[in-house]
């Protein structure tokens, strides 16, 4: 069931506990009050509860715990109050964890290191205090750990450096004390590590450098000391950087123009490694962005490629590239088309505007590189935190569909329910890949 952003308001009715076997309960997005009922506890088939973006108030039932199947609970932006329930530890089979946004106070349960299937746990934006369970560290299947805008002190636990899987680690705007641990440099996934705004001490770790996906790294507002390691000039990805003000401006410097002045290599080093690893889930090759024939055959299906990327996990389109990775280059296309590098972008902006769902272009980053050889147009596609429709077709006869990627193939999601299965899913393997504002 699913009533997911409507604009219904009053009370959850009790009476829906009584719905043994509702699988799935959506009633996100509206304007709902009053406490949850404990009756939600007693649809043992239920797999997914989302009640997130409401007014709703009182305690978690601890009733919730009962739910065996439950795979996603999702309580975020409530006014929630009182503590977390260490019963939500009896959930063995969640993966998704939403807490955030509320009023709950008192300590994080240790308990809920025992979630071992849990892949997103977001407890931020709350009044918790007291230190982080080091019991965390047990969670094996964790990407995305948010715990950020509380009351919480004490030294970080080192044992969340055994989080092998770990993509997204935010702990920004408490109390924490002590140093970062050494640990954290074995987070060889890590992509956003926030520490800023708590009152840490010491030097900066050098291992910090192995974590060659880091893309996001905030460290201000602490007490660190010394200089920044120089180590830290291996971060390949990182795209924001802050430290402290006290940080030498001299290091600061040198530091930044090394990674300017690697920049470039690196980036042909990317668009290298990805080529040789051939087409994937997140890498699509084409010989033309247009094609030659003004069939509008090629121009379709490099829309309907686009939207494949932003409607899965995101990844590289490449123009120029031939199915086996050889290098063919865009210049026969602008000889044939009589047109130049800059029409050819014109023209990708206007077809994503005029075909695709609105803001899609924001999420469309083209650039045109040298490979062996020949010029070649690389479209770098994030993940878009919504749908993206593509309309088909001239006139009153176009036709909106959704495409997504499917191993190295783009399809057609025919369905509602296909639909919702395919971004259902993706929300748990993207959460923690975007850093939270």
């Amino acid at each position: 069931m699913s009533l997911h952003e409507n604009e219904l308001s009053g009370e959850i009715p009790a009476e829906l506990g009584e719905l043994t076997n509702l699988r799935s309960l959506g009633l996100g997005e509206n304007a709902l009050s009053g406490e949850i009922p404990a009756t939600l506890g007693q649809p043992t088939s239920l797999t997914s509860l989302r009640l997130g973006g409401n007014n709703l108030s009182g305690e978690i039932p601890a009733t919730l715990g009962q739910l065996a199947n439950l795979t996603s609970l999702q309580l975020y932006r409530n006014d929630l109050g009182g503590e977390i329930p260490a019963a939500l530890s009896e959930l063995t089979s969640l993966k998704s964890l939403g807490l955030n946004g509320n009023d709950m106070s008192g300590e994080i349960p240790a308990e809920l290191g025992r979630l071992s299937n849990l892949a997103s746990l977001r407890l931020d934006g709350n009044a918790l205090s007291g230190e982080i369970p080091a019991e965390l560290g047990q969670l094996v299947n964790l990407q995305s750990l948010s715990l950020n805008e509380n009351k919480l002190s004490g030294k970080i636990p080192a044992e969340l450096g055994a989080l092998a899987n770990l993509r997204s680690l935010h702990l920004h705007e408490n109390q924490l004390s002590g140093g970062i641990p050494a640990a954290f440099g074995q987070l060889s996934d890590l992509a956003s590590l926030r520490l800023e705004d708590n009152k840490l001490v010491g030097g900066i770790p050098a291992d910090l450098g192995k974590l060659t996906h880091l893309r996001h790294l905030s460290l201000e507002g602490n007490n660190f000391s010394g200089a920044l390691p120089w180590g830290l000039g291996s971060l390949r990805s990182i795209e924001h950087l802050s430290v402290n003000d006290s940080m030498s401006r001299r290091v600061k410097s040198h530091f930044l123009r090394r990674l300017i002045e690697s920049s470039a290599a690196q980036a042909d080093s990317e668009i290298a490694r990805l080529i040789a690893s051939g087409e994937s889930k997140t890498v699509e090759f084409k010989e033309t962005l247009r094609g030659t024939k003004g069939d509008g055959k090629p121009e379709h299906a490099t829309l309907k490629s686009i939207a494949g990327l932003l409607n899965t996990d995101g990844g590289h389109f490449f123009v120029g590239i031939r199915d086996n990775g050889e290098a063919c280059g865009i210049e026969n296309e602008l000889e044939k088309r009589s047109t130049t590098e800059d029409r050819m972008l014109l023209w990708l902006t206007e077809a994503i505007e005029d075909r695709m769902t609105d803001g899609a272009w924001n999420r469309v980053h083209p650039k045109f590189h040298v490979y062996d050889g020949h010029r070649i147009l690389v479209i770098r596609c994030d993940q878009s935190p919504k749908p993206v429709i593509v309309e088909e077709g001239k006139g009153e006869e176009r036709v909106k569909k959704v495409y997504a990627r499917t191993g190295p193939k783009t399809q057609e999601l025919k369905d509602i329910e296909t639909q919702w299965e395919h971004f259902n899913s993706r929300t748990l393997r993207s959460a923690a890949t975007e850093p939270e504002e």
